[in-house]
């Protein structure tokens, strides 16, 4: 109810962090971590709201810095193709926009150079990739996936594929009417 009465009245909606933090018991502003956890574990309990979300017809899914190493044994959800592409997109039908959580946060900023982090978003068809805080990171990154998209076809396909997706978005809450 809430994501439906916040996207009639031209908000976007975000849940996060996709695929689920709740067996966390450290901080990844801080620290990595590894939830050794299978899919079918995952399904049976962490993956239902974000089920119930993408059936409400949620606008947009933020990706969290977790390792889930029975699903991606190699990288955090936020950069992970497994996740955000097979497990998401395809396996759950979310057709919205997919955000990284902050890349300054200690868990990716300590441990993946600037240019891994844009080329990996970029593969994993991640929309939306949030630098928050320090102007020479935001600048860094915005140059490395301009780097990305020059060496390769498949990673630009990605990157127009994810401005017509936020464009497309954008024009559907815009031009949503603004209920009293």
């Amino acid at each position: 109810v809430v994501i439906s009465l916040f996207q009639r009245n031209g908000v976007l909606s975000v849940v996060k962090h996709f695929p689920g933090m709740g067996q966390a018991v450290k901080d990844p502003h801080i620290d990595p971590i590894d939830l050794r956890i299978s899919l079918p574990e995952m399904e049976a309990c962490d993956l239902k709201p974000f089920k119930d979300a993408v059936e409400a017809g949620v606008s947009g899914i933020m990706l969290s810095h977790l390792v889930y190493s029975g699903i991606d044994p190699y990288w955090p959800a936020s950069l992970s193709e497994v996740i955000a592409k097979d497990l998401l997109q395809h396996r759950m039908g979310f057709a919205g926009i997919v955000l990284t959580d902050d890349l300054d946060m200690g868990a990716i900023e300590s441990h993946y150079p600037v240019e891994t982090l844009a080329e990996r978003i970029l593969e994993a068809q991640i929309d939306i990739a949030l630098v928050c805080h320090r102007t020479e990171k935001i600048e860094a990154f915005f140059e490395s996936v301009l780097k990305a998209i020059g060496k390769s076809p498949r990673i630009r396909q990605s990157g127009v594929a994810a401005c017509r997706k936020i464009t497309e978005v954008k024009r559907t809450l815009l031009n949503a009417p603004i209920s009293q």
